[in-house]
């Protein structure tokens, strides 16, 4: 099962190695089957950054770099090659396998950035690639690389003439001085890499009930997500009427609460027993403490009317509470790689994080079902007022881990052929200095004046 991360892999070695080795092709079928796979590279940019710009939540400095790439994209030049008159379609050009060696590498660049792009957008798990910020930039800093890459590689195309262009050299420096201060802004604010783990053909076993089924440690992570989507979608304002009942329940955030608490001890174990998995076994220990913290106040809290429909998460939680019982109890947990261990922290924050804000949200809106009981029984069920206790702890919990001090840059272990791509682009310059005479001629007494 290839992912996400392998084909951007795959696209990082083709780049570097037109970068670095090509040379420009010379017969005109090469010339054309290039041009071609690079038309092809630019449109699926476009429509990568279409995907990742599809989300209605407002996502601060991310939405601003969505624009820069998406400018920096349709400022680029157009092949003379493209969509002339009995031109290739894209699959009939990427079909085609040309002997000669740079149009080779552009069709293995243009390729599999179209099957990594797939490979995302046709995910299980796409909305919460989308939905994390720290993911986000993950994604943004790959598209950024690609982009950057393709203004290097557009220089020689169009001193060769096969690009259209009206753009000065100082206005191409500056779009990719642009682009590359992205991608490196972008490696800063990633914490969450798991998207190099999205895959269309991930296999997701439902129940009748729409429960998520784990049978192994690996399904842990996508189970905690499919929570986490079951209650996002439930959140609104804090002024609107719910059309389909209450955000969630007494009964369901209490039981959310343990089954967490539960869950994130059991994984914090876990995480002390896997060489190089210290990191994660404290942002486990950080999110149950949270999680207790809570318990107290929403064992207070009471259903104003009981009768109302529930988020029907609890079906979830007991599978996930059960089934993480069992692993543990087989040692199979242990069986986890650093890299899922990381994949699954990221997704319980996901799931804490959406479970607090469903709760948050139900408690502070106007048209709340949610009361504190009064346990002096001298004034009655009382209303969940912002900045209360209750209110406070739940900012904690989404909050928590949001993001990590002290960590180093953003580094995995499976990126390597994109960190070669990012040397690459760090030590070739976008076109070469101009030449002035060396050593220049110096003025005389007898020349000044002149």
């Amino acid at each position: 099962m290839t992912t996400y991360g392998e084909y951007q892999e795959d696209t990082a070695t083709a780049l570097v190695a037109l970068i670095g080795k090509a040379e420009l092709p010379v017969e005109p079928e090469a010339i054309r089957n290039a041009l071609e796979c690079r038309s092809i590279l630019l449109d699926d940019a476009r429509s990568r950054l279409i995907l990742f710009g599809s989300q209605r939540r407002g996502l601060g400095r991310y939405k601003g770099s969505i624009g820069l790439l998406a400018q920096t994209l349709d400022q680029m030049p157009a092949s003379r090659e493209h969509y002339v008159p009995g031109g290739l379609s894209p699959l009939d050009a990427l079909s085609i396998a040309p002997s000669d060696p740079t149009a080779h590498w552009w069709r293995e660049a243009a390729s599999n950035h179209v099957l990594a792009t797939h490979q995302l957008a046709a995910s299980p798990d796409r909305d919460a690639w989308l939905r994390d910020n720290g993911s986000l930039w993950h994604l943004v800093g790959d598209s950024a690389e690609i982009v950057e890459a393709l203004t290097v590689l557009d220089h020689d195309l169009t001193e060769a003439g096969l690009l259209v262009t009206g753009n000065s050299p100082s206005d191409v420096d500056q779009a990719r001085a642009n682009v590359s201060y992205l991608a490196k802004t972008a490696r800063w604010y990633t914490t969450n890499p798991g998207a190099d783990f999205a895959s269309a053909n991930s296999v997701r076993e439902l129940d009748a009930t729409g429960v998520l089924l784990v049978p192994g440690p690996g399904d842990l992570a996508p189970a905690q997500r499919h929570l986490a989507n079951n209650l996002a979608p439930l959140r609104g304002s804090h002024s609107y009427e719910m059309p389909f009942g209450p955000c969630i329940t007494t009964d369901e955030a209490i039981r959310f609460i343990r089954t967490q608490e539960q869950l994130t001890r059991r994984f914090a174990k876990t995480a002390t027993q896997i060489p190089g998995c210290s990191t994660e076994a404290a942002g486990f220990h950080e999110l149950a403490d949270s999680l207790h913290d809570l318990e107290p106040g929403a064992r207070l809290l009471i259903d104003v009317d009981p009768t109302l429909p529930r988020a029907h998460i609890t079906g979830q939680l007991n599978e996930l509470g059960y089934r993480a019982r069992a692993l543990d109890l087989d040692n199979k947990l242990q069986t986890l790689s650093p890299g899922e261990m990381t994949d699954l922290l990221h997704a319980t924050r996901e799931a804490c994080v959406q479970g607090a804000r469903a709760l948050r949200t139900e408690a502070t809106r106007e048209h709340s079902n949610l009361r504190r009981q009064d346990v002096t029984k001298l004034v009655g069920p009382t209303r969940i007022h912002h900045n209360s206790e209750l209110d406070v702890r739940l900012t904690n919990l989404i909050n928590v881990n949001a993001q990590p001090v002290g960590l180093p840059p953003w580094t995995p272990a499976n990126a390597v052929e994109r960190a070669k791509l990012r040397a690459t682009l760090d030590s070739t310059p976008t076109s070469r200095p101009p030449q002035h005479p060396s050593p220049r001629p110096r003025a005389g007494r007898d020349s000044y004046g002149r």
